[in-house]
C-alpha cells in the first residue's frame, strides 16, 4: 500500500475532536480507529517519515526482527495494548504492522544505524529538535501544569482527544477511564491526560546517548501510565518497566501525602538502563509551594518549574544524553523571566517567541515543528 506524500499547509482549526467510547481494550481501539479512519489516513500521507523510513525500515531483516522483539516484549507485560493496537488497525483499515511501527517509531527509526542490542544515537539528528514544553505552578493560589504540545504539523489538523473507559472479562487486565490527545493511530498517552484517579498527565521527550533496543518502546510506557491508580502504583510501573528510549512526565495528583507534606506534582524523567534489562533509570522531583518547605531537599522546587526535553536531572542517574540546542536556547528565555505567579504569568511563558531561531511558542509554518495544542 502506498501513501503519496504532499506539502501541505496548515489551515487554521476551530476545535479538536472528541470521541468517547466504552468497552474492552480491542473495542475501543476499533471505536477509534474506525472513528478517526480519515484522521490516520491523513496523518500517514502527511508524516513524511512513515513512507521515507519507517515502512523501508520494516522490510529489512533488522527491520522485522526488531518488530517482533517490541510485539513480545509488550505482548509478555501488556498484551491488552497490542489487543489495543490490533483494534486501532481493523478499525481504520490499516495493516496491523502499520500501526506497530507508527507505534514503535522512535525506536524504529534507529534501527537500521547499528545493528547491536545498544544503540548509539548521532547528535547532530538532534540539532533541530524542537518538541514539547511545560511549565508547572504550585502555590496557594494555583497548582498548575501547562503544556505545549510540539511535534510534527502532520499531527495539527489530525490529532483527536478521546474518552475512555476500558473493562475487559480477563481479570489479569487493568480497568481504565482516562482522558487524552492522541497522535493518529497511536495509543493514548504520549502527549496530556488525565485520569479517574485524580492524575493529570504531561509529557516531553528526551534524548538518550544511547537507546537500549530490547526494551519497551516509550509509547507503551507512557500508555501503561495512564492506568495507574495511585502514586505508589505509577513509580512501580515507571520502575520496573525497563526502556528502550527516554521521555519526561510531569503527573499531578489531587491528593497524595508524602513525607507529611502534599507536593501535588512531580516531574519523572526516564532513561534505559543499560546495567539491567528489568529497571528504568528514573530521576523525581517534586513542584511544592512556599508553605510546604519545612522538608523540603534538593529533591524539590519551589512554587515553578519549567521543563524542555533535556534532562534536568541526569546526575542523579547517571545518563549520557544527546545535546538538544532548542532545550538550551529555550531554558535561557525563561530563565531571563519573572517567576510566575498566576495563570496569565504562565501562559506568558507557553506564548513567548522572543527567541526567533528557537522560541518557546512555535507558531510560524516555517519551524520543523509547530505548537498544536496548549
Amino acid at each position: 500500500m502506498k501513501i503519496q506524500n504532499k506539502k501541505f499547509k496548515m489551515n487554521k482549526r476551530d476545535d479538536i475532536p472528541y470521541f468517547e467510547c466504552r468497552g474492552n481494550h480491542y473495542q475501543c481501539g476499533h471505536a477509534i480507529g474506525n472513528r478517526f479512519e480519515a484522521n490516520i489516513r491523513d496523518y500517514l500521507k502527511k508524516f513524511s517519515e512513515f513512507e521515507h523510513y519507517l515502512l523501508p525500515s520494516i522490510e529489512t531483516e533488522e527491520g522485522k526482527s526488531m518488530l517482533e522483539t517490541f510485539v513480545s516484549i509488550t505482548n509478555n507485560k501488556f498484551p491488552w495494548y497490542i489487543e489495543e493496537m490490533k483494534g486501532i488497525a481493523d478499525g481504520c483499515g490499516l495493516p496491523f504492522e502499520y500501526i506497530l511501527v507508527l507505534n514503535f517509531r522512535v525506536e524504529m527509526l534507529c534501527i537500521t544505524k547499528n545493528k547491536n542490542d545498544v544503540l548509539v544515537i548521532d547528535e547532530t539528528e538532534f540539532e533541530e529538535l524542537m518538541e514539547c514544553s511545560d511549565f508547572c505552578l504550585n502555590n496557594q493560589d494555583y497548582k498548575l501544569i501547562l503544556h505545549n504540545e510540539d511535534t510534527s504539523k502532520a499531527v495539527y489538523n489530525t490529532g483527536y482527544i478521546v474518552s475512555c473507559e476500558i473493562n475487559s472479562d480477563n481479570p489479569d487486565y487493568p480497568k481504565e477511564k482516562f482522558t487524552c490527545f492522541c497522535y493518529p493511530g497511536h495509543l493514548p498517552g504520549n502527549a496530556f491526560a488525565f485520569n479517574s484517579s485524580g492524575f493529570t498527565f504531561s509529557v516531553d521527550a528526551l534524548v538518550p546517548h544511547h537507546i537500549a533496543l530490547k526494551r519497551f518502546p516509550r509509547q507503551i510506557v507512557s500508555r501503561a501510565m495512564l492506568s495507574a491508580k495511585n502514586l505508589k502504583d505509577l513509580e512501580d510501573m515507571l520502575l520496573n518497566t525497563p526502556i528502550a528510549y527516554g521521555f519526561c512526565e510531569y503527573p499531578e495528583e489531587k491528593q497524595s501525602l508524602i513525607e507529611n507534606i502534599q507536593p501535588v506534582m512531580w516531574n519523572y524523567e526516564l532513561g534505559p538502563n543499560l546495567e539491567s534489562n528489568k529497571t528504568t533509570k528514573v530521576s523525581k522531583h517534586c513542584i511544592i509551594s512556599s508553605h510546604q518547605t519545612s522538608k523540603m531537599s534538593s529533591y524539590y522546587s519551589i512554587g515553578y518549574c519549567c521543563h524542555f526535553n533535556q534532562w534536568a536531572n541526569y546526575e542523579r542517574l547517571p545518563l549520557k544524553q544527546c545535546v538538544v540546542h532548542s532545550y538550551r536556547h529555550r531554558k535561557v528565555r525563561a530563565d531571563q523571566m519573572k517567576p510566575p505567579h498566576t495563570l496569565e504569568d504562565l501562559l506568558s511563558f507557553a506564548f513567548d517567541d522572543k527567541d526567533e531561531k528557537y522560541p518557546i511558542y512555535r507558531s510560524k509554518e516555517n519551524y520543523s515543528v509547530q505548537c498544536i495544542a496548549t
